[in-house]
């Protein structure tokens, strides 16, 4: 019976910085650092376990197109790792480390099979077992691709037991990072579609299978529902696949119970003692902590001081846990009649908000910030970011609207 097995993974974002962590001792980022390049050594402890046929990674290898010496020097270390108990790599570059060949200052190892151009090829492989497979994929070589690229795509191939596709896109027409549709995909006839850019998990289809693995490790907050990568075992019956966590860090919404509280300082105690409670062996957590139940009296106060609190309490709870649990952010839970003004209602505040909600809104606003030839070449403005932006904002008015109130 014919069989392969690989790992599929995409976005490990290799020198990205941890979101909202700051007010810490440098050393410690310097751990981060090291927590990111462990991240990719699991990868690779895992191909050797599950003693994989080949190694996918659909894009976003490198959180920028120009990565330092010092990262491109790991990475290909652990690609010979690979080499050296005979696991090809099948590597695409995505929309931020759009491919540029003079960008690296190594060759890369012969067991990696290089996607480097923006138009689809098909390359060839032959597990350990004989049987041959057929990679179809692309590259990005700028930041954007406002096409989709399945028009490019060959049916499945005659003369080859499997047909994989992996492609670093978005299904949304919206932006420009090769849209594509679901249904497009299933019509090549592929086993499989390896897929990469968003970073939270995602089952798009069994038949066949087309899924994003999400980042391995989460750097931000949104990204708290990274599984690890996915290990792919395929016969011509049946395909299996499942995710195998290879993640040093974590990300957490801690929810605190004030309730009980009769003091501003059993308040503090509520936000440590619940973010400790979050201890998880050999990985460090990023937490969210949330008030909730908190008195109307003690509101205010609170949001005047949050910044200070915050660096306290981080430094509290860094120290407690012995560099365990990091404090990101602290927010209030308040009802909605204690948060607003006579005449301002949570529908007022929605619909404010809809009104800036389009991206060609957003671009209008921020047009004169997009002149700074930095923002420009840095910042890209899509639906995620206006989003997010968009939600921060609210929140930000809530936390206003509460504090005016209490004057």
């Amino acid at each position: 019976m014919t069989r392969m097995k690989f790992i599929h993974t995409a976005d490990l974002h290799l020198d990205r910085p941890f979101s909202h962590v700051y007010g810490l001792p440098e050393q410690f980022h310097e751990t981060l650092n090291r927590l990111n390049h462990q991240m990719v050594s699991r990868i690779v402890d895992c191909c050797l376990h599950e003693q994989c046929d080949f190694l996918l990674i659909a894009g976003d290898t490198f959180h920028q197109s120009l990565s330092s010496i010092h990262v491109q020097t790991f990475f290909l270390e652990q690609l010979t790792r690979l080499k050296e108990a005979g696991i090809p790599v099948v590597l695409s570059f995505g929309n931020h480390d759009y491919y540029t060949a003079d960008r690296y200052w190594f060759d890369w190892p012969d067991n990696v099979l290089l996607f480097d151009s923006a138009e689809v090829t098909t390359k060839r492989l032959t597990t350990r077992s004989g049987e041959t497979v057929a990679i179809s994929g692309f590259s990005y070589d700028e930041r954007w691709l406002a096409e989709g690229k399945l028009a490019q795509f060959p049916p499945r191939v005659s003369g080859a037991d499997y047909h994989i596709g992996f492609y670093h896109g978005e299904q949304s027409d919206e932006q420009p990072y090769a849209p594509f549709a679901i249904r497009e995909m299933q019509s090549k006839g592929y086993d499989y579609w390896g897929l990469g850019h968003i970073h939270q998990p995602q089952v798009l289809s069994d038949a066949p299978p087309i899924v994003y693995p999400g980042t391995p490790q989460g750097r931000t907050r949104k990204e708290s529902a990274a599984k690890g990568v996915l290990v792919v075992d395929i016969t011509p019956e049946r395909t299996v696949f499942d995710w195998q966590d290879v993640a040093l860090t974590g990300w957490l919404e801690v929810p605190v119970d004030t309730s009980s509280a009769e003091s501003k300082n059993d308040v503090l105690l509520a936000i440590i003692d619940s973010c400790l409670a979050r201890l998880s062996e050999g990985k460090v957590m990023f937490v969210t902590a949330t008030l909730q139940g908190l008195k109307q009296e003690w509101l205010a106060t609170i949001l005047a001081e949050k910044k200070g609190l915050l660096a306290f309490l981080k430094q509290e709870i860094f120290s407690e846990s012995r560099q365990q649990v990091v404090l990101v952010a602290l927010e209030t839970e308040a009802p909605e009649e204690e948060l607003l003004l006579t005449g301002i209602t949570q529908e007022v505040i929605d619909e404010l908000s809809r009104g800036y909600a389009t991206q060609e809104v957003y671009q209008q606003l921020t047009k004169d910030l997009m002149q700074q030839p930095l923002l420009a070449a840095n910042l890209q403005i899509d639906r995620r970011l206006v989003t997010e932006s968009l939600a921060q904002a609210v929140q930000l008015l809530r936390e206003k609207i509460a504090d005016k109130k209490e004057v």
